[in-house]
């Protein structure tokens, strides 16, 4: 018959036991949160732009491929004619349009009337 450990060794026994078990835990814990990718490095299609860019005139072609070269979308509201179209990006996957009129200029934190400023912001897509 098994005789009764000392309560010190059948102590030392859980205690051995937890920490096992806990270990398993923790590894399997770190393997799913690489595994969905939130940890390690970031996914390159999906990941904001690494450094604001200053605003620039861009024409509507280049505001159309925007969002080809850096995911997710630009959403705008299209031509207006006579309008220059300003996009800045200043980072966190933002990114705004603003439609220039008269002689504004590109990154001018006064625009020529209160009609000419529009947003768009990127829109996270889903994968």
């Amino acid at each position: 018959m098994d005789e009764p450990q000392p309560p010190q060794r059948r102590s030392l026994h859980i205690l051995r036991t937890a920490l096992l078990v806990l270990t398993i835990f923790l590894i399997a814990a770190v393997v799913v949160w690489v595994a969905d990718g939130s940890g390690g490095g970031g996914d390159e299609e999906t990941a904001a732009p690494a450094s604001p860019t200053a605003p620039r005139v861009v024409s509507p072609d280049e505001l159309r491929e925007a969002p080809a070269a850096s995911k997710p979308a630009i959403y705008w509201a299209g031509e207006r004619p006579g309008a220059a179209l300003e996009l800045s990006e200043p980072g966190e996957g933002r990114a705004y349009v603003r439609y220039l009129a008269g002689d504004s200029e590109a990154g001018d934190p006064k625009p020529t009337s209160s009609r000419s400023v529009r947003t768009a912001s990127r829109m996270p897509t889903k994968t």
